[in-house]
């Protein structure tokens, strides 16, 4: 880097001696609204309405409270802050306005009726209040408001409220007026007035500012007006402390001089001339031993300058004059005048100079000198106090400064800034700049004393369209000029009708833009409605251009009346020059130092004859010096005679294909060199002379020269960061949008011309190369030197190309304004910036107490300017402060600074804090151009990071599958090469080792981005592109995870089995990841029901050593049913069963499905799981049908409470004491049983107690061990509901007595008999669960007859062969009823069991039927009758039997014959039978003796 940016100072003898000026011009209002005041100034002011006064501007700087001591609330407050005023007649505008913090209410207009402003107006600080005094036609004004300092030292008070603040919010500011005259008649007009404020602080120091809202404010000090008249008085005005108003007449001083000399005749005489007429008069103030002497400096249309003293203001009329001379020799030779003197005075309150410019003449600077002596008499005669100090006016320096129409300047210890108007031109006006230090006029043809400063040029009328007139116009006047919204507005009037709707005047940029647009297109579109012709396109395009370019010249023309500069002032703490316009404002900035050496070179002493230290350094930077600054003469020369056709060329080259660049210059540089045949213009013919001559100055430099400019002009480094907690550069951030704005328009004009020395220098390379390349060493004007050599260095181009190319991209993407970002793609972005670990709040102390969001639609804001607003920005800009000099500008350091952060060959520290911003504020349009250009423009950028940001921002836009491919699209083995590409993107510490194993980072790093976003497609494919770059086994298994745990979340199963399957099993940790993918995966599956899926699955693959695909997913499957709820239509259990049902496992089929039955039972309630619990038994019972009868058979473990083993125990122990009754009495817990195996016909069993549950509509499911008690209960469910056919046969399955079924349908039957009905009437409701197609009945067929049939066909049907149990019950319940046994039954229990059938009838006293079955009973013994009747045990008596007959019930034909004896009294019946019974009785034993002793014969035969 050549250290070219050293000896700036005034005082080096190689620097700027006269460094030039260059204006900024404000683009936006960045005030708010006008706050407008009407000043009630009392009668007679109305008589002045028609006076005019000339109009003043002008400002007042604060003083920078820097001081150690000061508060931290306080310090930094009045940086940058500044007040400027300007007086329209009658009219006061004020408005502060600072470039650290925003400041509100910072606008007013206070509006003097009918009392016009008699010269400027004056603004002083104290340490507690700002005092603003105003002088009008007829009264003088004083307001007292509290300063900045003392605002924000308040407690919970806003530090960017503005001093008008205090007007409306509330009135605290102090205001006091008084009327100079009584009458409003004949009043004089004054020529000239000034004020000032002396005297101490407005409060004491030891009063809270908290006060100040609370109370009126109060003045502590004395107010001074003064006012001159063409009659030559002069009048001063003194506003006390106690407000109390005092006038005194200078004229009244000079009586006693008149007096001593014997003019006696003209004390009483008024002058008949204004030769004496005062037209300048300015305060200062002096002190002395704690007395405060208050001086009057005055200037005379005669070139009379005299000061007047006050020694004591308590008495005011104690005034005395001075005679200084007069100011130029002309005015004491003749009565010659000039009343368009101007009389100025310095900021400097100690040592106050003073500066009067004479018209056509120049400028006279005068010192003030303290006189000899202690004590004298003045001019006025009065003797002074020995304390009062006494002065004269000393000229120091003439200036010779040509140019008569001077409307102001300013005097700084420094320098003098004139504001010069052309009076042949009245849109044309000059400034220019006079440094104090500057030689002498021996030498001013080498360095003229006067610079002129470079102003901002006005907008060009009729500019030349080169596309669409509408697309042209609307970038021109609303991006690429400084119109302001009003000036737009009054351009709009010329166009709107009476019946639109008025513009608003708080309408937003946007908004404005298009009702400028909607308007300018209706005039287009009713000219054209008025042919009757259809229009052409040369017409339309005629009628376009014609209605844009009326309103862009209406546009100029306002703008131009706008920026007519009125007045300026120098703004200490910035070092710059406010120039005050009669709508905007602008400041003058030094020039940086390269514009110095390129707009400036005669300001740089060149001189060898000054001694230095260091000679040999010293003379080699000089050579350097003095070379680079031949070379910007020649690039000088040269873009002179570029015209505008020549400049778009190379840009639109620029923004179409920059490779093709160096075509088009060198096409440039052959015209310019009149090669081209058809160019015979005269000017560049000579350029070819011009050039030779300066290449001849240079000589063999020429190569040296153009490498360092380049160095010059492509690098903003000068040293090392500074820390960004540098206390000075937060302080003194420019952080407002004032701040911002002038950061931003400075930066732009250094950027502006480096860009156009690069591209000049490729043109100049060109025909330098050309020009070489066609002529020999003679052609150059001498051949003392290797002339022709210096074509060699020319033809490189690269080193300018690529500059030219980063500046024109820079300065394209930083002029573009910044968007609104939508709430949904900032949050986005917020979350990309934290991955990225980028600083995503708002620091409201470097934005300038703004805060907020970067966009305003009210105020539309460039890139740059957000840049600078944001946290990013300004923490950059501090830390790169202090490589900035500035050439003495802060404001100059700060657009360095700026440059430094944004410049791409700067980022040595491996920070892009543009790019970081760009990210940080959700830029992303931007932030794609500025990618684009990253690899076309920028030489040290990479397409890695222009891949990187254009897929960061097409993701956060919403175009993810566009951002995916260019994330994937990059270069990692070259992009790990890059320091910054791992530091930033990658999150690394340098320096970093091993880039293979950087590659895994990488897609961590864009992963985790995908994941805030939510883009899972985009997770997935990162992922498998990482595990095809993985390095390790790690690695790869972390990617397949990835992406297979997306492929889930996007319900891409076979995608993500397909990741399952992939991953690496070689350790043992793949391994373990696979199984749990694999249980992930088939959750998944189960949770969503992708049956289908899972059939269709490849399973055939070994998942380990030791088991297939298959195998896991089936054990997965079994453990997660075991886990799942059985209840739910699709879930772990019915996947399972299907699996194997696909698989032909119908066995495993039933083993899951009688599983799930078991575990409804034991966990599940409720009706739903009664009916799944019946499904799963129809299943099983399916699925067993399909196998070989062997199989059908498994064994499961059963679990359950088993109720009949569920009783109290005692639980006692002996060994502790104590006795069984003192035992602990616990309940029975749950058992569990050892496996068992179940065969089909138990599951048979178990899913008929389930269908016969859902019948019956219970609720409850079985539970696996209980299901024989269950079956109990429904069987007396089934009795109860009159389903005796399913009852009968559940019973008959678990082996359940039939009796009480068969008992409880007997009792319907008594029913039926005795007329009975059940609920409803209806007899019906016995039948209707049972079948009686089997039995024969007709319709007339009786419920009763109908009843005793089934009650036939269940007692065939239930009772066991040899027993009589059912008919004992039946029989039982129909004689219980006293209802007649049917036949059937006497004859069906007849032979079963005859002897209890006799019995029953016994017991229930039926005689007459017990006596008759007893009498058949022993006649069928007796042989009277056949025994087939009767069962077994009644057989007729024969002497054959070998045993006596046993089975007869001869005990109940016994007790029956007792019964009808004792029942058979009074009962002729009942004795009649009991004879038959006794008689028939005694013959059965008759013929039972008789049998046996034939028996005996029989057998003693035998035995002989």
């Amino acid at each position: 880097m050549l250290g070219l940016g050293v000896g700036l100072g005034g005082g080096d003898s190689v620097g700027v001696a006269g460094a030039g000026f260059r204006e900024i011009l404000v683009d936006q209002p960045f005030s708010g609204k006008w706050m407008d005041v009407d000043m009630n100034l009392g009668g007679g002011h109305y008589t002045f309405q028609g006076t005019k006064f000339s109009d003043w501007a002008g400002g007042f700087s604060y003083k920078n409270n820097n001081a150690s001591s000061a508060k931290a609330s306080t310090k930094g407050v009045t940086a940058y802050r500044s007040i400027h005023w300007r007086t329209l007649n009658d009219t006061l505008e004020l408005c502060e306005i600072s470039l650290h913090l925003n400041l509100i209410d910072n606008q007013v207009r206070y509006i003097f009726q009918g009392s016009p402003i008699v010269g400027p107006i004056t603004i002083q600080e104290t340490e507690t209040n700002v005092i603003i005094l105003v002088a009008t036609l007829t009264s003088v004004n004083r307001f007292v408001f509290v300063h900045p300092n003392r605002i924000a030292a308040g407690v919970d008070v806003d530090k960017n409220r503005s001093i008008f603040h205090q007007i409306t919010n509330p009135p605290v500011m102090n205001f006091r007026s008084f009327n100079l005259y009584e009458h409003a008649m004949n009043i004089p007009v004054p020529l000239s007035a000034t004020c000032a404020y002396v005297g101490g602080v407005t409060h004491s120091r030891s009063r809270f500012s908290k006060e100040l809202t609370l109370t009126p404010t109060l003045v502590g000090g004395e107010c001074l007006f003064a006012y001159s008249f063409e009659s030559g008085s002069i009048n001063v005005y003194k506003i006390s402390k106690d407000d109390i108003l005092t006038r005194y007449d200078l004229r009244q001083a000079n009586i006693f001089t008149r007096l001593f000399s014997g003019l006696t005749t003209s004390i009483m005489r008024t002058p008949t001339t204004i030769l004496d007429a005062v037209i300048g008069l300015s305060f200062f103030f002096s002190t002395s031993k704690g007395i405060i002497t208050t001086h009057i400096v005055t200037l005379a249309m005669n070139g009379q300058l005299n000061l007047w003293s006050c020694p004591n203001l308590d008495n005011f009329t104690e005034w005395n004059s001075y005679h200084c001379g007069v100011v130029d020799n002309r005015f004491a030779v003749d009565s010659h005048i000039d009343s368009c003197m101007l009389l100025r005075k310095s900021d400097d309150v100690d040592h106050p100079s003073f500066a009067i410019h004479i018209p056509g003449d120049g400028f006279r600077l005068y010192k003030l000198q303290k006189l000899a002596g202690t004590a004298s008499t003045g001019q006025g005669g009065n003797a002074l106090s020995q304390s009062s100090p006494k002065f004269q006016l000393v000229m120091k320096q003439r200036i010779e400064f040509v140019d008569r129409d001077v409307m102001d300047f300013c005097l700084t210890s420094d320098h003098i800034f004139t504001l010069v108007n052309n009076p042949d031109e009245e849109m044309e006006w000059a400034i220019n700049s006079y440094r104090l230090d500057e030689p002498n006029s021996s030498s001013r043809k080498n360095h003229p004393s006067f610079t002129s400063a470079l102003l901002e040029p006005l907008p060009a009328p009729d500019p030349e369209p080169n596309t669409e007139a509408k697309e042209f116009y609307m970038s021109l006047i609303f991006n690429n000029s400084s119109f302001t919204a009003t000036t737009i507005m009054k351009a709009l009037t010329m166009f709107r009708k009476d019946e639109d709707k008025p513009i608003r005047p708080d309408i937003d940029w946007d908004s404005l833009r298009i009702t400028a647009m909607n308007t300018i297109d209706r005039e287009i579109a009713l000219a054209t409605s008025d042919t009757e012709f259809d229009i052409s396109d040369e017409d339309y395009t005629e009628l376009s251009l014609k209605f844009w370019g009326m309103f862009y010249n209406s546009c100029v023309e306002y703008h131009i009346h706008t920026v007519k500069p009125l007045g300026l002032f120098f703004e200490s703490n910035s070092n710059m020059v406010c120039v005050v316009k009669k709508s905007r404002i602008s400041f003058l900035r030094p020039t940086s130092f390269l514009e110095t050496l390129y707009y400036f070179p005669h300001t740089l002493n060149l001189s060898t004859s000054h001694a230095h230290p260091e000679s040999d350094e010293y003379d080699e930077f000089r050579k350097d010096l003095v070379s680079v600054t031949r070379y910007l003469g020649i690039v000088k020369s040269l873009e002179d005679i570029f015209n505008d056709s020549h400049i778009s060329k190379i840009e639109k080259q620029l923004r179409q294909n920059i490779s093709q660049l160096q075509d088009v210059c060198k096409e440039i540089a052959n015209f310019l060199l009149s090669t081209d045949p058809h160019c015979f213009a005269t000017v560049e013919r000579q350029l070819v002379q011009v050039l030779c001559s300066k290449l001849q100055q240079l000589g063999g430099n020429a190569e040296i020269a153009m490498k360092k400019t380049l160095d010059l002009i492509s690098s903003w480094d000068q040293g090392d960061s500074a820390g960004e907690d540098d206390d000075d550069a937060s302080t003194f951030y420019m952080g407002s949008r004032l701040g911002v704005h002038v950061t931003h328009r400075i930066l732009q004009q250094l950027m502006q011309h480096k860009f156009m020395i690069a591209r000049d220098t490729i043109v100049l390379q060109y025909m330098v190369t050309a020009f070489f390349a066609s002529r020999d060493d003679t052609e150059l004007g001498g051949g003392d030197g290797d002339n022709n050599s210096l074509a060699v260095p020319w033809s490189d181009q690269e080193d300018a190309k690529w500059t030219t190319a980063a500046y024109f991209a820079l300065m394209d993407v930083t002029e573009t304004y910044i968007e609104r970002v939508p709430d949904f793609v900032r949050e986005r972005g917020l979350k990309v910036a934290n991955i990225l670990k980028l600083a995503t709040s708002s620091d409201s102390s470097t934005r300038g107490g703004g805060g907020g969001d970067d966009f305003d639609a009210f105020w539309p804001i460039k890139l740059l300017e957000g840049f600078c607003l944001s946290s990013v920005g300004s923490h950059a800009i501090r830390a790169r402060l202090s490589l900035s000099s500035g050439g003495g500008c802060s404001v100059l350091a700060h657009a360095e600074a700026t440059g430094r952060c944004i410049w791409t060959n700067s980022f040595q520290d491996n920070t892009r804090p543009m790019e970081d911003y760009l990210i940080v504020s959700c830029q992303y349009n931007i932030l794609k151009t500025y990618a684009n250009f990253m690899v076309h423009y920028f030489s040290n950028n990479k397409a890695h990071m222009k891949d990187f940001y254009l897929g960061l921002s097409n993701l956060c836009l919403f175009n993810e599958d566009v951002g995916i491919a260019h994330l994937c699209s990059i270069n990692l083995k070259s992009a790990v090469l890059d320091e910054y590409f791992c530091s930033r993107v990658l999150q690394l510490d340098l320096p970093i080792e091993g880039a293979i194993s950087l590659f895994n980072s990488y897609y961590v790093r864009v992963i985790s981005i995908l994941q805030v976003l939510e883009y899972l497609q985009g997770v997935r494919r990162m992922a498998m592109e990482g595990f095809h770059a993985a390095a390790t086994e790690e690695e790869a298994i972390k990617m397949c995870t990835l992406a297979f745990k997306c492929a889930i979340q996007l319900d891409d199963y076979n995608e993500a089995y397909d990741y399952v399957m992939k991953i690496p099993t070689t350790a043992e940790s793949g391994s373990q990841e696979k199984l749990a993918s694999l249980r992930t995966f088939i959750g998944h599956l189960v949770r969503k029901g992708e049956m289908d899926t899972l059939l269709g699955l490849s399973m055939d693959e070994l998942f380990n050593k030791s088991s297939s695909i298959r195998e896991q997913i089936e054990g997965i499957l079994f453990a997660q049913a075991n886990l799942a709820d059985p209840l739910e239509p699709v879930g772990a259990y019915q996947m399972l069963y299907v699996f194997h049902l696909a698989n032909d496992h119908f066995h495993k089929a039933a083993s899951t499905m009688y599983y799930k039955a078991m575990r409804i039972g034991d966990k599940c309630t409720g009706r739903d799981a009664l009916l799944a619990q019946k499904a799963c038994y129809l299943d099983v019972m399916t699925c067993l049908s399909l196998v070989t009868p062997t199989d059908c058979r498994f064994v499961v473990k059963k679990t359950g409470i088993i109720r009949d083993v569920l009783k109290e125990v005692k639980c006692f122990n002996p060994e502790q004491g104590g006795n069984a009754e003192e035992a602990l009495t616990v309940p029975c817990v749950p058992w569990e049983r050892e496996l068992v195996v179940v065969e089909m016909t138990e599951i048979r069993k178990e899913m008929f107690v389930l269908i016969m549950l859902a019948e019956l509509e219970d609720d409850t499911p079985v539970k696996p061990m209980d299901f024989e008690r269950r079956a109990a209960r429904t069987v007396d469910m089934l009795r109860l509901c009159h389903q005796y056919d399913d009852a009968f046969k559940l019973a008959f399955l678990w082996g359940i007595d039939p009796t009480p079924i068969i008992s409880y349908f007997t009792d319907v039957c008594c029913n039926l008999v005795h007329n009975v009905m059940p609920k409803g009437g209806d007899p019906g409701v016995y039948f209707r669960h049972v079948d009686t197609s089997d039995l024969a009945s007709s319709s007339e067929t009786s419920y009763t007859e109908l009843g005793f049939r089934l009650l036939e066909k269940y007692l065939n049907q239930e009772e066991k062969p040899r027993e009589s149990c059912l008919h004992n019950a039946i029989t039982l319940k129909l004689l219980m009823a006293d209802v007649e046994l049917p036949q059937w039954l006497v004859a069906s229990y007849k032979k079963r069991n005859v002897a209890q059938l006799l019995r029953c009838l016994i017991r229930y006293s039926e005689w007459e039927k017990a006596a008759e079955l007893a009498l058949k009973i022993l006649d069928a013994a007796l042989g009277r009758v056949k025994c087939d009747e009767f069962d077994s045990t009644v057989k007729k008596i024969s002497s054959y039997d070998t045993i006596e007959p046993s089975g007869l019930p001869l005990n109940y034909i016994s007790d029956l014959s007792g019964a009808l004896k004792e029942y058979g009294k009074g009962n002729p019946s009942l004795i009649e039978l009991h004879g038959t019974l006794t008689e028939r009785a005694s013959l059965f034993c008759d013929r039972v003796i008789a049998c046996t002793n034939e028996r005996k014969i029989m057998f003693a035969i035998d035995r002989k």
